[in-house]
């Protein structure tokens, strides 16, 4: 796809990142960009701008020049001196097959499952489709508008093993498989593209498979990987509940609350130049201590989703998640009358190690108000949801409904 390049500007990349035809991480990659590339930017459109390599012409996200930030992207942090660094260089055991085999091996999972959620690809056009019915906040309306958590990171992670983490805890879950429902599924994903393009991390390709499972659950995983149980789906009424279920997981993502937790645990510290000693002296591409490194990161990360998150994560991506939906044109309050209405059974699996139901609606309740998330024109969108869902509404198009007033 070309592109006609106006008032280019030459730029470097900050961080590697994908040049994708189109402005958002749905449209397909054209070409991969590394940390140091020089490129052509000119027009905008959002959080992404026109670039051209020496082969391409395409659009890549705003964040990519711009340096990572210290305690808050944990790729900002190269140069720390004690950190945990599984580096694209030493991604050579993801490639060699190390550590999915040891990780299949002791755990008795299919990494493939994984695999198969990474290749999903959301149509464009439903994400356009979808975007007719919302309106969403004005470019950086949620920028700086709610309180972070300080975070000493000390965590360092490549896309790729990143992406390989999330996979790993998607076998995990994935036990009983996924509903194979192609249509629905491209509409989970389609909203999760517009809730996702919100985030800190907007550049992230979230993948939303549906796990055929009766349970209430959400899990939201390194990578980008969202899991939502057939269950949990049954219970949701309205598109509103579905972006902030979505958006409550992608916070976890965002807010790297998974690496804050390993971070806690202190369980391993490691720098590149450790590897790069042990390269010289051995001749040896260290497979052996970076498989070790994704291994521990893997089985922390398991057993953190499992057991259930930590009490601030979980008001941190109920705040956080709620705000990214209203900032996609969503009625954030929607979170509260899910909360209200299933949160409240003690059998439910997603809220069995979360804070009280008390607590949560608190916090949401508190931060619609005090950060101003609720705008007028956001959206319910319950008779979309039903259409598009199979959950027996009319096979006819739902051109608009009636939008949220604050």
């Amino acid at each position: 796809m070309l592109l006609a390049l106006a008032l280019a500007h030459a730029g470097e990349v900050q961080r590697n990142t994908a040049l994708r035809i189109g402005p958002g991480a749905f449209f397909p990659a054209c070409e991969l960009l590394k940390a140091g590339q020089q490129v052509d930017t000119g027009e905008a459109s959002g959080n992404w701008v026109t670039a051209r390599t020496v082969t391409t012409n395409g659009w890549m996200p705003r964040l990519a020049l711009k340096a990572p930030r210290s305690g808050i992207d944990y790729t900002g942090l190269l140069g720390a001196e004690d950190a945990v660094n599984v580096s694209s260089v030493d991604i050579a055991a993801a490639t060699k097959g190390a550590f999915a085999s040891s990780y299949s091996d002791r755990h008795g999972v299919d990494l493939d499952v994984g695999k198969a959620v990474d290749e999903m690809v959301v149509p464009p056009a439903m994400v356009s489709m979808l975007a007719k019915g919302l309106t969403p906040a004005p470019a950086g309306w949620l920028y700086g508008r709610l309180p972070r958590r300080p975070f000493d990171n000390s965590i360092i992670l490549s896309q790729e093993a990143e992406a390989l983490l999330g996979q790993a805890m998607v076998a995990h879950i994935a036990e009983n498989g996924f509903v194979d429902d192609r249509e629905l599924v491209d509409y989970v994903n389609g909203v999760a593209m517009l809730v996702g393009a919100r985030t800190e991390r907007y550049d992230c390709a979230y993948k939303v498979a549906i796990l055929d499972d009766e349970s209430v659950n959400g899990f939201g995983m390194p990578g980008g990987y969202i899991l939502i149980s057939k269950g949990y789906l049954d219970r949701i009424e309205n598109e509103a509940e579905l972006a902030c279920v979505i958006a409550h997981e992608m916070a976890h993502i965002s807010l790297f609350h998974g690496l804050r937790e390993f971070k806690k645990r202190e369980l391993h510290r490691r720098r590149d130049a450790v590897f790069a000693e042990l390269d010289a002296i051995t001749g040896d591409s260290s497979t052996s201590a970076i498989e070790a490194d994704l291994n521990r990161l893997a089985d922390t990360a398991y057993l953190k989703i499992i057991g259930g998150r930590a009490r601030e994560d979980e008001l941190e991506a109920d705040l956080f998640g709620t705000a990214y939906a209203a900032a996609a044109g969503y009625d954030p309050r929607a979170m509260i009358e899910l909360l209200q209405r299933v949160g409240g059974s003690a059998e439910m699996d997603a809220f069995r190690h979360h804070p009280g139901i008390g607590e949560r609606l608190k916090t949401i309740q508190k931060g619609i108000s005090r950060y101003k998330l609720a705008r007028k024109g956001q959206k319910k969108l319950p008779g979309r949801f039903s259409m598009m869902a199979g959950h027996g509404a009319s096979s006819a198009r739902v051109p608009g409904e009636e939008a949220a007033r604050p």
